[in-house]
């Protein structure tokens, strides 16, 4: 499964609880010193028995005007249920959890013993690493299509590096086997690396081992990240950043007028906060009593502070009130005083800020709800459970994807389970390697989903999955809508659209539904294998070339 609860929580510290029968005020110091917004409770034992949370404990501090010391109850006082779920639970339905409103915390249990806890903030902690991942993977692939482009800025001198790297086609040796300028980044790095070609490059790049050594750890970061398989690390994070900076320093290229194919084109936030209600905002002079009141009536974790012209002073949070309330020993009447006195700073965003900007920030430690302002004032504020409901989608479409991809995989291992048949197999599709021909020109292993396709829908391949999957067209139309809303995805265009997501559902539903294939017989293959057939015959090419016309996509192609 991936992404269960249990991978995502690896590699964390140790979890931070407190007893039912502490005392609140020990509860306070862990909230207040660990910048924390709730507590797992527990018992003697060490089984959950609930949870203690800010907004429940100023829900108290409200409902009894002030009047009872909180620092004098217990933490069983103010404890309350708990939204649970198991190590086995995938994180998507944290994620659906936390989406509900009033729900700011999922306790992660084994044995029902508290294990982890995953809160919004941690949303935009794990989205700003998944697609941080990406980003700088775009960064990459950008500069070599610059510098593919800079070396062979016409089709001929193109085409012949193309040869030279993957050999000609069957039918028309002055073609190349695999074309186009919208390369995977493994046939960029093969490509630049290829002994004919590598003399054009080296000033450029350098040390040969070094360059290889690195790109090979990009390509193998890239594959994680594009085939979704676990969370990128801190060391593969910077593995990235260090390739991008690397390549982003290196001697310049010859001009070019190619265009960055793959630069990305991430939301804005004026697209992401237009249209939304005006934010409910304080004037500094209000009581807290009345702040407060507003804030638990509709369940805000904080406020923006306004002036009389409505331009932004600051913020006002429960973390701020109970920071207040702690200070002053729980002496001072708080809820007379004007909300000035619990006022914070906070920070801001502008509207033509992009997502990744604001995820960036709501995964720093301390930051939990940046402010959108226009002509300072606040027209919009981002929260961990923004950041929530807004990945939610894509993070719906990544888990979609890595099953239909499975899938695909799972019937390759069952058509063809004896690797040198599925090599033999390979070869049919797409040639011998132009520098070992007893492999393929693609490694099944490293096979690209838009490979993978290609190669399940060859003439020769196809009776391998005929009786399994049934209609080729069916077969090759959900799929390739599968390869193009992946490719948008992987490029991070933005939220997917219902017909996008519909296509997945729709294209995991049908393989779901289909019967595993068998292994092809030994004989499944003429002796001789048909050398007159292109390439190109494949019928997948033409759907891969066809514009779909109900499905509102940027054409990238993969």
């Amino acid at each position: 499964m991936l992404y269960t609860l249990e991978q995502v929580l690896a590699n964390r510290k140790p979890l931070i609880t407190v007893r039912y029968d502490d005392s609140l005020l020990d509860a306070f110091r862990l909230l207040i010193e660990r910048r924390l917004g709730q507590l797992p409770v527990v018992d003697e034992n060490g089984h959950l028995k609930g949870i203690v949370a800010q907004q429940t404990i100023l829900g108290i501090y409200f409902l009894t005007d002030g009047k009872i010391s909180l620092f004098d109850l217990t933490v069983a006082d103010c404890m309350e249920p708990a939204h649970t779920l198991t190590l086995q639970d995938d994180l998507l339905s944290a994620v659906d959890k936390l989406r509900n409103r009033g729900v700011y915390a999922v306790i992660v249990t084994d044995d029902d013993l508290p294990v982890g806890i995953l809160t919004g903030k941690d949303m935009s902690v794990f989205f700003h690493a998944l697609f941080e991942g990406i980003l700088l993977v775009e960064r990459i692939e950008s500069y070599f299509h610059r510098a593919l482009a800079a070396m062979f800025p016409d089709e001929a001198s193109y085409n012949k590096a193309l040869i030279d790297a993957f050999g000609a086609d069957k039918k028309d040796p002055t073609l190349p086997q695999r074309g186009g300028r919208n390369l995977s980044l493994t046939d960029m790095v093969y490509m630049v690396r290829d002994d004919d070609i590598w003399p054009l490059f080296e000033p450029v790049f350098g040390n040969r081992d070094y360059f290889r050594v690195l790109m090979d750890r990009v390509r193998s970061i890239r594959n994680e990240i594009a085939h979704f398989q676990g969370h990128v690390d801190t060391l593969e994070m910077d593995t990235l950043r260090r390739a991008a900076i690397w390549l982003e320093n290196r001697p310049a290229l010859p001009e070019t007028t190619e265009t960055d194919a793959g630069a990305a084109s991430v939301q804005t936030l004026a697209r992401i906060v237009g249209g939304r209600k005006p934010l409910v905002c304080v004037e500094p002079g209000v009581s807290l009593r009345e702040a407060l009141g507003t804030m638990i009536s509709n369940r805000f974790g904080q406020l923006p502070v306004i002036d009389e012209h409505g331009h932004l002073l600051g913020m006002l949070s429960q973390q701020g009130i109970l920071r207040t309330y702690y200070h002053t020993d729980g002496v001072v009447d708080l809820l007379d005083l004007p909300v000035l006195h619990c006022m914070e700073a906070v920070t801001i965003l502008h509207m033509d800020d992009d997502l990744f900007t604001a995820a960036n920030i709501l995964a720093q430690s301390g930051e939990y709800a940046p402010v959108v302002v226009e002509d300072d004032k606040p027209i919009g504020m981002l929260t961990g459970k923004d950041m929530t409901h807004f990945f939610r989608s894509l993070f719906e479409g990544i888990i979609l994807i890595e099953r239909i991809e499975t899938r695909l995989r799972e019937y390759a291992s069952e058509a063809f389970p004896d690797p040198a048949a599925l090599n033999e197999a390979a070869m049919r599709v797409f040639g011998p390697g132009p520098k070992n021909p007893e492999f393929a020109a693609r490694n099944p292993s490293r096979f690209s989903f838009g490979d993978r396709v290609v190669f399940m829908s060859d003439g020769d391949v196809w009776p391998a999955y005929e009786q399994a999957l049934g209609s080729r067209d069916v077969f090759m139309q959900l799929m390739d809508r599968v390869r193009r809303v992946r490719n948008g995805l992987m490029h991070f265009r933005g939220n997917l659209g219902y017909s996008e997501q519909d296509a997945l559902r729709k294209a995991h539903s049908w393989l779901s539904q289909r019967p595993m294939a068998t292994a092809a017989p030994a004989a499944f293959f003429p002796e001789q294998a048909d050398t007159n057939r292109a390439t190109g015959n494949n019928p997948y090419f033409q759907v891969m070339g066809r514009k779909p016309r109900t499905l509102p996509l940027d054409g990238n192609e993969e």
